[in-house]
């Protein structure tokens, strides 16, 4: 085979080969990474359009029969190339979306817990409502210890110990926050701890939790937004149509105590999979244990 004829066959077969090629490539790269069925569709025809412009090329069809299959499968060729550019394009933004609508649904189930934790604390049971929840969020209060001065790194004086255990008691260790604000209430016997002070105040839940600059930050890095109450019965996008099941029971037998327990569950807005209808279940505690673990976690 001399050099013309070999350049011969390169023009007449490459272009041919290159879409027969691509559309194998495309077959294969939407087998590894889970495209939908428009995209299977676009490289099958990619395929059959480069198998039937070689058969043309290599001389199995008439001059007009393999001219209008050769224009009916560049066309095809080029409109499957688009339509698997913007499948591949949209599977993309799925896939961002999904993973987004993921960590801001593991947040908002966070601060459901951390609520919820903070009602027991304080009334014994959970919040049997979203109602109840959002309120507390809102008004609630918790408390809050405010710290001034600290505690000497040295340990307790003979004096000190009878003073506060009223019994000689051997002194092993140094001494402790306790014991230096039993101290601090008698600042005319000891004025070395006049100036110590453990006050414990009740402060408003959402001032601490969510309106401090740590937590604002937080939620701008991540694009989440403002923060707010009123919205985290409702799972993320789904235009307030569908909420997080939450239910709780005040009072379980586990062993020889009687718990709370309660339970948070919902779907997550998006399939992992792009074009499927299947929705993975996110949720947090158990109605028969008292545990708040995450289904994420």
């Amino acid at each position: 085979m001399n050099l013309s004829h070999f350049s011969v066959l390169v023009k007449k077969y490459s272009v041919t080969s290159l879409f027969f090629i691509l559309g194998i490539v495309m077959l294969i790269i939407g087998a590894s990474s889970s495209q939908d069925a428009t995209y299977f569709i676009a490289s099958l025809m990619v395929l059959i359009a480069g198998f039937l412009s070689l058969l043309f090329s290599a001389g199995f069809f008439k001059s007009s029969i393999g001219k209008l299959i050769g224009y009916v499968a560049g066309l095809s060729a080029v409109i499957c190339i688009f339509l698997s550019w913007k499948s591949v394009k949209d599977t993309s933004k799925h896939n961002e979306l999904y993973k987004f609508s993921v960590e801001l649904v593991k947040e908002n189930l966070s601060v459901v817990r951390l609520a919820q934790k903070a009602y027991k604390d304080k009334f014994g049971v959970y919040a049997p409502s979203w109602d109840k929840l959002e309120e507390f969020i809102k008004t609630g209060t918790v408390p809050e210890v405010q710290a001034q001065g600290f505690v000497p790194t040295r340990k307790l004086t003979p004096e000190e110990s009878k003073f506060i255990y009223k019994d000689n008691r051997p002194i092993d260790n140094n001494m402790t926050e306790w014991e230096a604000y039993q101290l601090s209430r008698h600042p005319n016997l000891y004025p070395e701890f006049k100036d110590f002070k453990r006050d414990t105040v009740q402060i408003n839940f959402f001032d601490k939790q969510f309106n401090n600059a740590t937590y604002l930050q937080r939620r701008k890095k991540l694009n989440f937004g403002e923060f707010n109450p009123d919205s985290l019965r409702y799972v993320p996008y789904t235009g307030a149509r569908e909420k997080f099941k939450m239910q709780t029971i005040d009072s379980i037998m586990i062993g020889t105590d009687k718990v709370s327990v309660l339970e948070v569950k919902g779907k997550l807005p998006f399939a992992e999979v792009h074009g499927s209808k299947k929705r993975e279940e996110i949720s947090f505690g158990s109605l028969t244990l008292p545990d708040l673990s995450g289904s994420w976690e």
